[in-house]
């Protein structure tokens, strides 16, 4: 992709990313993605509902699962 392609379509003016949406993606698409993130990024993860804990250094999949099933939650 050309340098003035991004320019207009991936960054803002101020040079901020914008905001993504991923759609129709499965739980299998983000466990894919959290295992590339995982293996290929540095990564810091933190809950903040639990900031006692440390950081960890790896994105929780199965939190994330938990968190999309809990039907108490008002969010994903």
């Amino acid at each position: 992709m050309e340098w003035e392609q991004l320019k207009q379509t991936v960054y803002r003016r101020d040079g901020g990313l914008r905001d993504i949406y991923v759609r129709d993606a499965s739980r299998a698409d983000w466990a894919a993605w959290i295992a590339l993130v995982n293996r290929d990024y540095p990564v810091q993860w933190t809950v903040e509902e639990y900031n006692d804990q440390a950081p960890a250094c790896a994105i929780d999949a199965n939190f994330i699962a938990h968190w999309w099933d809990d039907e108490e939650r008002t969010s994903t």
